[in-house]
């Protein structure tokens, strides 16, 4: 496994990507939750299935006592139709601080660190008024990954909104 940072965010702003030109995608004017980005479902899902393995493995590393948090089981739920309707991806038991828990996690993964900027969905659908997966989310821990970078950021859910 090659470098993975983790760091933990505090709280974050919001920022509107300019309009640049990307290769092989149809450029459109844009408002400011628009992406100039096209869109492929099957790709989208490699990534993210590329980042809960990254996430995966990096909690299972966390099995020896550490000055952050001591993994003692982890459940992947990412089969499970019914949790990943709440937002969870991932049932963590740690022994921490504070005691023994059980997190649960989201997994969001990205492939564009170089932007410098987090994407957190906050509309899912406008017509009908549904919050997007990071509003919706029932997890504590929001893991942003942009596995291409191994690189993992913890985002404490209730903070960050």
């Amino acid at each position: 496994m090659g470098l993975l940072i983790l760091a933990q965010i505090s709280g974050y702003r919001d920022a509107i990507v300019p309009l640049k030109s990307y290769p092989d995608t149809k450029q459109t004017q844009m408002s400011p939750i628009q992406s100039p980005r096209s869109y492929n479902w099957s790709e989208s899902q490699a990534v993210g299935e590329e980042g809960l393995a990254l996430t995966i493995e990096f909690l299972n590393s966390l099995r020896e006592p550490n000055d952050w948090a001591t993994t003692i089981s982890l459940i992947d739920l990412s089969d499970n139709l019914e949790l990943q309707r709440k937002g969870i991806d991932l049932l963590w038991c740690v022994d921490g601080a504070f005691g023994t828990c059980v997190i649960p996690v989201e997994v969001k993964a990205d492939r564009y660190w170089s932007t410098g900027n987090f994407f957190f969905e906050t509309v899912s659908d406008t017509a009908k008024g549904s919050p997007g997966a990071f509003l919706a989310t029932t997890s504590e821990l929001y893991f942003y990954v942009f596995p291409d970078f191994e690189v993992i950021y913890s985002i404490p859910v209730d903070e960050a909104r």
